[in-house]
């Protein structure tokens, strides 16, 4: 009794932490790396210019400091279409850009690839971008029961939702 009460209680905690993940999503914020990104940090709450700071640290560590890929620049703004207003922000604070990488804000949602791992939603975004497509790391878009792979509809949302339309391979 004792445990199946422990394992209900792990089930039911992953869960919880799924579900938060999956309304990240839907409301336009993804889940990569620290979870801040222009997009979630500036245009959802509101930053002020200590927090547009930690950004462009990031952005001048990644991206002029080792290079990055459009992928990275998107992750960073939260979104294709935050590009362009991260990096005026960044220029008003007086924080280099490269030209180079404001393509990014040119990229366009082409699909999203799911795949299904026990009670985990993973998803994978694809962008066409200026130069070539460009696609994401995965991360965790919802919550399924089982294994299995997916091909989404694309979706102008991007990470807010591609992964509804799934479709079976």
């Amino acid at each position: 009794m004792k445990k199946t009460l422990l394992i209900y209680a792990v089930v039911l905690s992953g869960l919880v932490l799924l579900f938060k993940q999956v309304e990240r999503h839907a409301a336009g914020q993804p889940s990569h790396g620290s979870g801040e990104d222009y997009l979630e940090e500036c245009q959802h709450e509101g930053c002020n210019s200590e927090e547009i700071s930690e950004l462009c640290s990031s952005y001048t560590e990644e991206c002029i400091g080792e290079g990055c890929s459009k992928e990275e620049v998107i992750e960073l703004a939260g979104a294709p279409a935050s590009v362009n207003a991260m990096f005026d922000d960044f220029a008003r604070h007086g924080c280099k850009v490269r030209e180079q990488d404001r393509l990014a804000a040119g990229c366009q949602g082409i699909g999203t690839e799911t795949t299904c791992v026990g009670l985990a939603l993973f998803c994978k975004d694809s962008y066409a971008c200026p130069g070539g497509n460009v696609q994401t790391s995965w991360y965790v878009c919802g919550g399924c029961i089982g294994a299995g792979s997916c091909a989404a509809a694309p979706s102008s949302a991007g990470r807010a939702g591609g992964a509804q339309n799934a479709q079976p391979k």
